[in-house]
């Protein structure tokens, strides 16, 4: 009810904002006080919203220190921001914060939080295009080694003031950007940012304004300005632009604030007048959006089957990926458009692209979590061709040795759901199994833990080796960077294609096995046993030469730290 009552407020009329300009240092309890006489003012002019630049909590001195201050959206610092827009009953746009990985302590992320009059984060969106510059004896700021971009698009949020885009910073070069937060029904376009000073002179003002015109959105340009340190300077100018084209509001090169309406029935008005997304030649060009979404809350219909939303494993924009009732194979997954269409050429061009896009993506998936090299991917499209639900759908099915004869394959798709002896299975069954690919979008973990293990074990069988005592998980710990790491770490040198990481956790206490494909054993037996680097005489005092088989004899609790 919440969500509703707000977008009907929204949709029309005037809003009051204001964009803020900082001059941010490593301090990060002055630049808190900067920001809090802000929120306090603008809360003064009943503001609605308030947006803060790029690195509004600190910009730090070097490299070590800009990685060392990051900090959990839940930390003691974010949390005054959430007790002011509480107090103040307003919206904050917090444009750069270094949002720390747990998982990662090299990098963390450039993270645009939306935080509501309740203290709620509405929104986290992580930098997708970071800046690296790099102009001999000028300027070298490479924002790649101190941040890691983010790997999903966020949709435009509601907010009192309107829908609102998020971007960060460079991300306004990439006009795609723009135009997809524009699709989905952003009103207003944020773009926190530190621009530097040359770029700044350059491009600033002319890109936001692009940015503006061709979205015919509000753009919002917080900004930090003027000398930050000994190496880094901003550009400033922090301003608000309206759909026109036009700057309503600017501040100069000082800290400050400048205040500005937001006007709905003016951006309607404009899009009526120029209804330039509607001229659009979708049928000679269109953005495709790598977008996906594995909330499991949304039912959805295969033809005039509802579909569980338990049983979809991946969205995207025009299509959905979910498990069969009654699978030929295992592993045989179904992604299908969310339109209820009857033929493949029912699609738009937008839809069939984003249709392959996720067919695509679900393979992948699919064939590193069954640990087999061979899909075949089908779609049926009519009756006469096998098509047995009238809704186009397209089959992915691992494949494994043996499985099916020549061209077999395709007269069990055909006949499968007429077999008696193939009984549908329950919802409980199928929920399990997508519950199992949802969590590898998600973690980007394509293997459950006993295929985890199995791989591991293979591994290690080319190592020769066996701990001699396990007093302790530190001692494991150590046998584990000896037999296991360094083969891994110089195998991944020589063959790119391999995704195997392992990585050690803050904690002394434990092994975590983050990612792993799990290939065929003889691949790995066949390249890893050539790849194993002799052992450095440090190790030593941790092995012994031994048979391979009796590896974990002694330690049968090792399943539990993978």
């Amino acid at each position: 009810m919440t969500s509703l009552i707000l977008r009907r407020t929204m949709a029309t009329g005037r809003h009051f904002i204001a964009v803020c300009q900082m001059t941010s240092d490593h301090d990060l309890s002055k630049n808190f006080e900067t920001a809090k006489k802000m929120i306090e003012r603008a809360g003064e002019k009943k503001c609605e919203m308030v947006f803060f630049p790029e690195c509004f909590d600190y910009i730090g001195r070097d490299k070590k220190e800009t990685i060392e201050l990051a900090m959990s959206e839940k930390s003691e610092f974010i949390q005054q921001y959430r007790q002011l827009a509480k107090k103040h009953n307003l919206w904050l746009s917090l444009g750069g914060l270094h949002h720390a990985d747990p998982n990662d302590s090299t990098r963390p992320w450039n993270s645009h939080l939306v935080i509501d009059s309740n203290g709620e984060t509405r929104a986290d969106y992580r930098k997708l295009h970071l800046f690296d510059l790099e102009i001999p004896g000028k300027l070298r700021l490479m924002e790649s080694e101190f941040s890691k971009s983010g790997d999903q698009m966020i949709a435009p949020i509601d907010t009192p003031i309107g829908k609102l885009g998020l971007s960060i910073c460079y991300d306004v070069r990439f006009a795609e950007l723009a135009l997809f937060n524009r699709k989905r029904g952003a009103q207003v376009l944020s773009y926190p940012s530190a621009f530097t000073l040359n770029t700044g002179l350059a491009h600033w003002e002319t890109l936001l304004r692009a940015r503006a015109i061709e979205t015919q959105c509000y753009v919002v340009a917080a900004a930090q300005t003027g000398k930050h340190n000994e190496k880094r300077q901003s550009y400033g100018h922090a301003m608000i632009i309206d759909p026109w084209g036009a700057v309503i509001a600017q501040c100069s090169e000082r800290v400050d604030m400048a205040f500005a309406e937001i006007d709905l029935d003016y951006v309607a008005e404009l899009r009526e007048m120029q209804p330039v997304f509607s001229h659009r030649r979708n049928d000679l060009y269109s953005l495709n959006i790598n977008e996906f979404d594995t909330n499991d809350s949304e039912d959805l219909v295969f033809s005039t089957f509802p579909i569980k939303s338990s049983t979809i494993f991946v969205k995207s924009q025009h299509s959905f990926a979910f498990v069969n009732l009654k699978p030929v194979t295992d592993g045989h997954v179904l992604v299908s458009p969310k339109r209820v269409a009857l033929r493949l050429t029912d699609l738009s061009d937008e839809e069939t692209a984003d249709l392959f896009v996720l067919a695509k993506k679900v393979q992948k998936m699919i064939e590193k979590f069954h640990g087999v090299n061979a899909t075949t991917i089908c779609v049926q499209d009519g009756k006469e061709a096998g098509q047995t639900v009238p809704h186009v759908h397209i089959h992915i099915l691992p494949r494994r040795v043996g499985d099916f004869g020549d061209n077999e394959i395709y007269q069990k798709l055909a006949t499968h759901d007429k077999e008696p002896e193939r009984r549908p299975r329950n919802l409980e069954e199928m929920s399990a199994e997508a519950k199992k690919y949802r969590d590898a979008f998600q973690n980007n973990f394509y293997s459950d833990p006993q295929e985890v293990f199995t791989a591991f074990f293979i591994l290690v069988q080319w190592s020769w080796l066996k701990p001699i005592d396990f007093p302790n998980k530190m001692e494991l710990m150590r046998i584990g960077k000896v037999i296991v790491e360094p083969p891994i770490s110089y195998y991944l040198l020589i063959n790119n294609n391999v995704e195997i990481q392992i990585s050690k956790e803050r904690h002394i206490e434990s092994w975590k096995i983050k990612e792993m494909t799990v290939e065929t054993s003889s691949l790995i037996d066949q390249n890893i046993t050539s790849a194993a680097p002799p052992l450095s005489p440090s190790n030593q005092p941790y092995v012994q030469l031994v048979d391979y088989e009796a590896i974990f004899v002694q330690i049968e609790f090792f399943k539990d730290i993978i």
